[in-house]
């Protein structure tokens, strides 16, 4: 895409063909290339004064595939000359729509120049986080909701899936926030005022982002470590009451036992001893059964 000052080159998933397309054809360094496009990158700004880079890899908040995936993942903006390259995969690639409706938006100061571009597409992307860790907030109270009526472990499995999406989110953010700290203190004399104030709404958004993050991730693993206590107080109280039912059950047997012995006992020539040894043996249980209720109610 090209307008009156620079042009777009749209980068998504390239294979090898691609890439030496990038090599040769715009003259961008193989590590460049490889930064912009490394799934494990961290948030910062890459600088090549000799050869005119300005890249900034920043994380964007993406829908995990399965409850506990990784949630983030990073993107490139690439700046060499009068180029804006963006690098993206498959779950990122919402940013190249989003750019355009920049690009299309009257009410954006000079979208045509690049730095501005950027910046209003990471504060986007920026509060795209608070759609994300709202939807975490609303899957946690659906899922306590479904425990406070049945507890049961897949519940729990999914509420660490929230807590992992929410600590990948405020490791972003954090990473973010550093990066775009690092942006201000390079470029803070050659921003227009503009680019600065556009920078600072950035850092407010980041850090509201890290501070609903965090709550978030506080509040599910509070949740998380209450439902899990209560599930081991409720196994160990149903292994408590299988023990003392297995005792209860063994005991006839042990009465029974002795008068099968060849031994002289109390009322083994009496009609009624069956009778008694029966009474004994519901006596000893109800008082194992009382005991157990004195102890463990």
């Amino acid at each position: 895409m090209v307008n009156d000052k620079f042009k777009w080159v749209k980068v998504e998933n390239p294979n090898e063909k691609d890439r030496a397309k990038l090599l040769n054809d715009y003259d961008i360094r193989r590590d460049i290339i490889d930064y912009a496009l490394d799934i494990h990158e961290r948030p910062r700004l890459e600088i090549d004064e000799d050869n005119n880079y300005h890249l900034f890899i920043y994380d964007a908040p993406v829908r995990p595939a399965f409850m506990g995936d990784i949630s983030v993942e990073p993107i490139g903006l690439l700046i060499s000359d009068h180029m804006l390259f963006t690098f993206t995969r498959k779950r990122t690639n919402y940013v190249v729509p989003l750019i355009n409706s920049i690009l299309n938006n009257p009410n954006i100061s000079n979208p045509s120049f690049i730095l501005d571009l950027i910046l209003e597409a990471i504060f986007q992307v920026t509060t795209k986080y608070f759609d994300y860790i709202n939807n975490a907030n609303r899957e946690r109270t659906s899922i306590q909701q479904h425990l406070t009526h049945k507890a049961n472990r897949d519940s729990i499995n999914q509420l660490l899936g929230l807590q992992t999406q929410t600590v990948y989110f405020l490791t972003a953010l954090n990473s973010n926030s550093e990066m775009l700290s690092a942006v201000q203190r390079t470029f803070r004399s050659q921003l227009t005022e503009f680019q600065n104030n556009r920078l600072e709404d950035i850092l407010i958004e980041a850090q509201q982002g890290l501070s609903m993050a965090q709550v978030s991730s506080s509040v599910t693993r509070e949740v998380t470590d209450a439902y899990s206590n209560l599930l081991d107080s409720n196994l160990n109280s149903t292994m408590k009451f299988l023990t003392i039912f297995s005792l209860v059950l063994s005991i006839p047997n042990i009465v029974f036992a002795f008068y099968g012995m060849n031994v002289k006992l109390p009322f083994e020539n009496s009609p009624v001893g069956w009778i008694i040894s029966i009474g004994i043996s519901i006596i000893l249980c109800i008082i194992i059964w009382i005991l157990y209720h004195k102890r463990f109610s």
